[in-house]
């Protein structure tokens, strides 16, 4: 939904706040969409998914969980659309997501990664912008259905 940039610009500067991130550890969450875009850089073409309805595993420590509103947390991961990066995209959706291809081609794939369960490793990293305190939750691996890096191993 856009944004109602006239709403957002009356709100009280006090009351605005970073979102919510996910602490470090793997998460359980759903893929809830997906869709297509190009980098500002290099204009590469990715597909990004976005993830809500976060589930923290045991190793996430239940400390830096107090004050975290789950249902408001969201991440999302691009996928670069080039033809070296395909492997990456090809093994999300079918060794993480559980996606059969079935000699499907990888655009008939993408739609039914909607409403899957999804598994993955979050970091924690400073941003590198000088003079900013800011810290960005990151998606550095991506699991099997049975909460297992798969066999080709795919991480970000």
């Amino acid at each position: 939904m856009p944004a109602d940039f006239n709403s957002l610009l009356q709100v009280n500067a006090d009351d605005v706040k970073a979102p919510p991130r996910p602490p470090q550890g793997t998460w359980k969450a759903l893929i809830t969409k997906y869709e297509f875009g190009k980098s500002q850089k290099k204009n590469t073409p990715f597909v990004k998914f976005h993830f809500t309805g976060f589930e923290p595993q045991a190793d996430v420590p239940q400390d830096q969980l107090l004050g975290v509103e789950l249902h408001k947390l969201k991440l999302s991961d691009d996928f670069y659309l080039t033809e070296d990066a395909m492997y990456r995209l090809v093994g999300f959706l079918k060794d993480c997501v559980g996606v059969p291809s079935g000699g499907r081609k990888v655009s008939e794939m993408i739609p039914d990664a909607v409403n899957q369960p999804i598994m993955f490793y979050v970091t924690q990293s400073p941003s590198n912008k000088p003079g900013s305190n800011e810290v960005y939750s990151n998606i550095t691996a991506y699991l099997n259905p049975k909460g297992q890096l798969p066999g080709g191993g795919v991480s970000v």
